[in-house]
């Protein structure tokens, strides 16, 4: 029993790490083109491109 626990909990700990793994990589990449766009781009430029972003995963959550 208790190795059929341990089997689980590492499937969940997979798991999670996995996400992280996606989230930290997204974070890096969101983080580069900030700082790579933001001296090319005017403000108003910055702000549609992230309210449009944000419109968008809006949008895919609730669906």
């Amino acid at each position: 029993m208790q190795a059929i626990r341990a089997t689980e909990d590492f499937a969940e700990l997979k798991t999670a790490g996995a996400l992280g793994l996606a989230c930290g990589t997204g974070g890096l990449i969101g983080g580069y083109l900030d700082a790579r766009l933001q001296p090319r781009l005017p403000e108003r430029a910055l702000r549609l491109l992230l309210g449009a972003l944000a419109a968008l995963y809006t949008a895919q959550t609730l669906n």
